[in-house]
């Protein structure tokens, strides 16, 4: 794999050995997230097949320059597909081009096929053929996460009712304005009235058969030669991350299909470690390869001019979501701290995001122990180039991988953990989640009940609630006491320890965190003065809401700004 940049556009290329390349169009938002690493492995398959293929981010998404709120996105994700076939016929020195293009990918591949005129082949899978429909997809995501935040017990801080159609709408993290939903809306493959490429296939959902057919029979008119097969194993392959399985029998159809129009001659490949970077406002972004065999990937995000004096930003995420994180939190953070100086890194460890260790799929036993050995790995290369303090920011499992470097590090000076989940949940933490989750939603069932008529229904649905979050409770602390669900031993003692922290921490809960009634049963921690705590009475745990996301920046804002950490106040 080689990174690339074309057009402020972030990519990779898979070198191969014919002048037949293929493109990649990914999906967009939570969908490219969960897809990422076997998106990947897909590349490395049809590169081994003597491909050269190019994968990238759309402008404003992942590692590219811009944002979600700049006008005119659609058109600019369809010219970054331009963009990734220009470069990839000017620098590679392919002859012959084809699209791939999975959900959303698919219209955007149609629309730059349409601009360019000269792509080879085209592969839709599973594609979005109705904007509107995908834009209805959008706004019902949103209402469900706003339906599991009322769940939580935050119904007065959450809109009732749901987006309208004029409004924006932030769906699992990723922000879509207005302007680019009613882009989204007339996209319209069944609108195409010119043939987008010559030789076409499809991978169609069984559910979407009708549709396909329609879509087969469209593009048949406009003089394709179409061929259609069944998208087996999508439902396992669109998946979130941690539980997505690499569909083998599509993508080796998808593989055998493009094989035959590749011809065997030679294709000239780009130097094997060119210079790549990218200049967002105010900072400079490079992407890095080190670690054994150069297998570990970061990105990292420094102000124009490079400041020793002031500690290193290092970004974990959980153990399977890519550097970018969710909603771009990474990113968005890693470039507004490098305009007050701050170098950062974005990394992803072994078998996540970009971090490559084998075809099909990550490695589902990532342990902290690894992990461990790739964040030391990292420090040793930023200490390389003169920096020697560092601050691990990490959410969830990342925090739980920073906490235990820290432990083993004297590099790291400070450390941010964000929903720290407890090392091994004991009985008392989940009788302290089951009484808070009960008092949430007694108190919000009461409400309803003072203004409904039908009382013995709502008492009803009352003992339901009850009785729901007993047995959730229970089922949970048995499960996690009796089995071992892959949270590591390392640091499990330390982690009710806090004497042990020796870097100043912040700690960031959302309110109904299972870790945080842990802490505040901790008799230790009230002794502690190198420790904050601070909890947001209306977040989520991923962090979909940018509102929250933005009150997270200011925390640890104030706490890598202030050069010291204030005393622990535990929440009455």
């Amino acid at each position: 794999m080689v990174p690339i940049a074309f057009d402020g556009c972030f990519g990779w290329l898979h070198p191969g050995a014919t002048d037949f390349g293929v493109v990649l169009c990914g999906p967009d938002g939570d969908e490219e997230l969960n897809v990422r690493y076997l998106w990947l492995s897909f590349a490395e398959k049809l590169a081994s097949a003597g491909m050269p293929t190019l994968r990238f981010d759309y402008r404003g998404t992942g590692d590219s320059i811009g944002d979600c709120w700049a006008p005119g996105q659609v058109r600019a994700w369809s010219d970054s597909v331009a963009g990734a076939v220009n470069w990839l016929r000017d620098q590679v020195g392919v002859k012959a081009v084809a699209l791939v293009g999975l959900r959303l990918g698919a219209p955007l591949a149609v629309a730059a096929s349409r601009e360019l005129g000269n792509i080879d082949a085209l592969v839709l899978l599973a594609p979005v053929v109705s904007g509107r429909t995908y834009a209805r997809e959008l706004r019902l995501r949103m209402k469900l996460d706003h339906a599991l935040a009322r769940a939580r017990g935050r119904p007065e801080k959450v809109r009732r009712g749901g987006p309208t159609a004029n409004e924006d709408v932030e769906a699992a993290g990723f922000v879509y304005t207005s302007e680019t939903l009613a882009d989204l809306e007339r996209l319209n493959l069944f609108e195409v009235s010119r043939c987008p490429a010559s030789r076409i296939l499809i991978l169609k959902r069984r559910l979407d058969t009708s549709t396909n057919e329609r879509l087969t029979a469209h593009f048949r008119e406009l003089g394709a030669d179409v061929s259609e097969e069944e998208f087996v194993g999508y439902a396992a392959f669109m998946q979130p991350a941690q539980l997505a399985e690499y569909p083998r029998a599509a993508f080796d159809c998808v593989a055998s299909w493009l094989k035959q129009f590749s011809p065997c001659r030679g294709a000239v490949s780009p130097p094997s470690t060119p210079q790549v970077q990218l200049e967002p406002s105010g900072c400079v972004e490079e992407p890095i390869l080190f670690g054994k065999q150069l297998s570990l990937f970061g990105v990292v995000c420094r102000p124009p001019s490079v400041r020793l004096d002031v500690p290193v930003l290092m970004f974990l995420t959980t153990w399977w979501a890519p550097h970018v994180g969710q909603g771009r939190m990474w990113v968005t953070m890693a470039r507004y701290f490098a305009q007050l100086g701050f170098t950062s890194l974005r990394l992803d460890v072994a078998g996540v995001g970009d971090s490559f260790v084998g075809l099909d799929k990550p490695n589902p036993s990532t342990r902290l122990e690894n992990a461990i050995d790739n964040v030391q790995a990292a420090l040793d290369w930023l200490q390389s180039k003169g920096h020697s303090r560092f601050v691990l920011i990490g959410l969830c499992w990342g925090a739980l991988l920073a906490r235990s470097v820290s432990l083993r590090d004297d590099r790291v000076s400070g450390q941010v953990l964000i929903n720290l989940p407890p090392a091994r949940e004991t009985l008392r933490s989940y009788l302290w989640f089951v009484r808070d989750r009960l008092a949430r939603d007694l108190k919000s069932r009461w409400r309803i009940l003072r203004r409904e008529k039908k009382v013995f229904s709502s008492f009803k649905r009352l003992a339901t609630v009850v009785i729901h979050n007993a047995w959730l409770g229970l089922r949970s602390a048995c499960f996690r006491m009796w089995r071992d669900e892959g949270v590591p031993d390392v640091g499990a003692k330390e982690s009710r320890d806090f004497l042990a922290y020796r870097a100043d921490t912040l700690l960031v809960y959302n309110q109904g965190e299972v870790g945080l009634y842990e802490l505040q049963s901790s008799k230790e921690v009230k002794s502690v003065t190198n420790v904050r705590l601070e909890v947001l009475e209306d977040g989520d745990h991923p962090f979909y809401r940018s509102s929250s996301r933005r009150r997270l920046t200011n925390l640890i804002e104030d706490f890598i700004t202030t050069g010291r950490s204030l005393p622990h106040r535990p929440k009455e």
